[in-house]
Formats: structure tokens, C-alpha cells, sequence
């Protein structure tokens, strides 16, 4: 899945941003100067300017990773990219998300979210089954 991100009325759009290691799009959709610095370990981080006319920008992320974006102009913007290796999804507001086409057997599964840490549970896919889990995250 090729990521993509927005920078849209000084605030990153989608805030959080799942994808598989590759290139994202970074966008900036306001006509105005920000500058996209990424707080990364596994992978290279950016810091780089994008002016207003430059509405595109392409990097790339080749290892599985959570990172911290900014825009040191504006210093109230942040927004996350996760790069996974495997199906993924971002809660909708209910705190739902569905994963399809997961291949048959055992497999971790893993939720994050920014403030309340991250938490794993082991389930099993059967074929042509669907399995719901259940995740509750305490402050």
C-alpha cells in the first residue's frame, strides 16, 4: 500500500497514515511554506522545506517503523506514518477496523495508538472465517 499524506489547513491529513515499506506522497494542499521533518530510527529522517509551489514531494520508507511527523513552521502540526509489513488498517471513529484478505493461521496482532502505547494479541484465521478481536486501551 503506497502512502500518502497532506498538509491541508496547517494539519496533516489523514493524522495517521498506514502503509507498507515504499514511497509515500507528501502533499501540501495549503499554498503556504512547510517543512516535513520526520522523526524516524529504523529509517532515514527528512527535514526538508516545502514551499508553497512545490505541491508534491516523494520519499521512502523501507523499514517497518511508527514515525513522528512535524512541520517546524508550524509547531502545532504532527501526524504519524506506520509503516508495516503486513495488512494494516486505521480505526474508523468508532474505534473499529477491518482487515481483509489475511491468509490462513496464526498471527500477531498489534494496535498503537499515540498516547495510550501499543498492545498484541495472538489469534488464529481459518479459512474463509472472519475473527473479530477485542483490544481495550486504559490510559
Amino acid at each position: 500500500v503506497k502512502g500518502a499524506v497532506d498538509q491541508k489547513g496547517c494539519k496533516f491529513v489523514p493524522h495517521v497514515v498506514v502503509m507498507t515499506p515504499g514511497e509515500i506522497e507528501i502533499k501540501n494542499s495549503d499554498g503556504i511554506l512547510h517543512n516535513i521533518h520526520t522523526y524516524s530510527t529504523a529509517n532515514a529522517s527528512i527535514n526538508k522545506a516545502q514551499p508553497k509551489f512545490k505541491k508534491v514531494m516523494t520519499e521512502k520508507f523501507e523499514k517497518p517503523e511508527v514515525i513522528k511527523i512535524t512541520c517546524d513552521v508550524h509547531s502545532w502540526m504532527l501526524g504519524w506514518i506506520a509503516v508495516v509489513p503486513g495488512p494494516a488498517g486505521v480505526t474508523d471513529p468508532s474505534g473499529a477496523v477491518k482487515i481483509e484478505n489475511v491468509p490462513a493461521g496464526k498471527h500477531a496482532v498489534e494496535v498503537w495508538h499515540e498516547t495510550l502505547g501499543k498492545q498484541t494479541k495472538e489469534v488464529e484465521v481459518k479459512a474463509g472465517q472472519t475473527v473479530k478481536v477485542a483490544f481495550e486501551m486504559k490510559k
